[in-house]
């Protein structure tokens, strides 16, 4: 969500710019904020490859990840730092006159006063980390990826690094502006391109799945609530029922405390489910779906590329939308869909703009290829914004937003921080909730738990032979292994969350995108003390 929000109020879509192989065509890659290797492997394939083929790449992270490797300039920033280093970099491009005039006059508007407050903001000077201990080089790192960004055709990636803070969608809007500055969009090998954190997200929102939007981004006549909100509604009684579909909102979710205490307040929770889950043990009703390779569907990944996919295995169980359909009919409001492509034919004419020429027929005769959206009777669509941004009046929009000072870095100019800043994300072996992958006695024994990674520096301060739990102000994990890691720096802390028993997400409250809300995953202060395990 705070990719789309970024992207849609600078670029007019909250989509990739991009398809995945104009990696291959890029003078310059930047990866902030995706630990491309673990949570996207196969897009991190491509970048490798692109990167021993000569291709210059910076990456930008809390930590030392593998991709970093293969990266001419690796960035460790602080945490929640990513706003105030992307409006660096466009401090630097400006200054040093780096800036595509011509794409700036005919392209874009706002940029006159998007560069006075820029300039006039103190903190986007890159010497202010000279101020920062522990990260006083980023005053000359930042400079040289500007310098090699504007001056490239050039590609960002980016990932839930970005989007899952307080300022995600603001962070967003600024990688944006770097590539509305240097033209760096509407062609091939440069552009914006958001790596989603699942593999069927953009399919999810361009289908209308936020509450403040409908299928191909239409505004509703009422807007709904989004998650912390329905917390807040199941705990003062105004919303008492649920029905939850594919996501185990039990074991995701930020403030898992008040979760769980919403969702025992409900009358009646109803849940669409593989497998048991967290959810599904607190489900009044289970319905057993369908699982992805058992049924006819269209998903559209991270390069809005629609793939329509056929069922692997045969299945009795019904689809989710075949529950859906056979509730509303019990309700005296049966449905017209017959079928999974008389779904697909609504789509396409209540979002006409993305999918119009979408037809059935022609997703079949794509096949593995797919087409990207949006599709009209000619054909998909590469690139976006090669002629035209998609906002309102076609041009790209300069909005200008501060970074607030706070938190780690904060903490690491006044030299009083006490424990930890900790940041979570994914190990290749498992997928998110590790739901579908720890019932692979394979991939569940090479990482049967979750694990707390410490700097050494830290490490020389515990007993790393015993079992260490995280406290924050919101709840604590279990007792969970320490393991030292020369990539992580002192006084800060990371950790996977794949496993429901670690209650990891138990840490962290409901702080997020000042935006979409979404959960400020990527940085909670907690403390580190020793406890039995689980």
């Amino acid at each position: 969500a705070p990719s789309l929000a970024g992207l849609k109020r600078t670029v007019g879509e909250g989509a990739a710019s991009n398809p995945f192989d104009d990696i291959f065509d890029a003078e310059f890659l930047l990866v902030i904020g995706s630990n491309t290797t673990e949570a996207h492997p196969i897009v991190a394939q491509r970048v490798l490859e692109a990167a021993r083929g000569g291709t210059p790449l910076a990456t930008m992270d809390v930590r030392r990840i593998t991709l970093s490797k293969a990266a001419e300039q690796e960035l460790i920033i602080p945490y929640e730092a990513n706003l105030l280093v992307l409006n660096m970099m466009a401090r630097v491009i400006i200054e040093e006159d780096l800036v595509n005039h011509d794409f700036i006059a005919t392209r874009t508007e706002g940029y006159e006063a998007y560069k006075a407050a820029l300039l006039a903001d103190r903190h986007t000077d890159p010497a202010f980390f000279k101020t920062v201990p522990g990260y006083e080089t980023l005053a000359d790192q930042i400079p040289e990826v500007a310098r090699r960004y504007a001056k490239s055709r050039s590609l960002i990636l980016w990932g839930l690094g970005v989007s899952e803070h307080i300022d995600g969608s603001d962070a967003v809007s600024a990688i944006a502006h770097l590539a509305l500055i240097t033209g760096n969009v509407g062609g091939r090998g440069k552009g914006l391109m958001p790596l989603r954190g699942q593999n069927n997200v953009q399919g999810a929102c361009d289908m209308g799945c936020l509450p403040y939007y409908l299928p191909g981004y239409g505004a509703p006549a009422k807007e709904g609530l989004m998650t912390p909100q329905m917390m807040d509604a199941m705990l003062g009684g105004e919303m008492k029922a649920l029905f939850n579909m594919g996501e185990d909102l039990a074991h995701v979710h930020a403030n898992l405390n008040k979760v769980h205490a919403a969702l025992d307040r409900l009358e009646l929770l109803c849940v669409n489910e593989l497998f048991p889950t967290e959810i599904a043990k607190k489900a009044d009703v289970i319905f057993g779906v369908k699982s992805a390779y058992e049924k006819e569907g269209i998903y559209i990944n991270a390069e809005r590329r629609m793939h329509l996919s056929s069922p692997m295995v045969s299945c009795a169980l019904p689809d989710d939308w075949e529950v859906f359909a056979a509730i509303a009919a019990q309700m005296g409001k049966p449905q017209p869909f017959k079928s999974h492509r008389d779904l697909w034919q609504a789509v396409r004419k209540a979002a006409p703009g993305h999918f119009s020429g979408a037809s059935y027929e022609r997703l079949e005769a794509a096949g593995q290829e797919g087409v990207q959206w949006p599709v009209d009777e000619s054909g998909g669509t590469v690139r976006l914004h090669e002629e035209s941004f998609r906002t309102p009046n076609g041009l790209g929009q300069f909005i200008w937003r501060p970074w607030q000072p706070r938190g780690h870095v904060a903490d690491r100019q006044s030299g009083t921080q006490a424990g930890f800043w900790l940041t979570t994300g994914r190990i290749l072996e498992h997928y998110n909730n590790a739901a579908q992958t720890k019932e692979s006695i394979k991939l569940d024994r090479r990482y049967d738990s979750d694990e707390i990674l410490i700097s050494p520096e830290d490490a020389a301060r515990f007993d790393i032979t015993q079992l260490h739990r995280m406290i924050s102000t919101y709840g604590q994990s279990r007792a969970l292994k320490l393991r030292v890691h020369k990539g992580i720096r002192p006084g800060t802390l990371y950790s996977t969350f794949h496993h429901a028993r670690s209650h990891i997400n138990f840490l962290f409250g409901d702080e997020g995108d000042s935006e979409t809300l979404t959960p400020r995953f990527k940085a909670v202060k907690v403390m580190l003390e020793p406890g039995e395990g689980v």
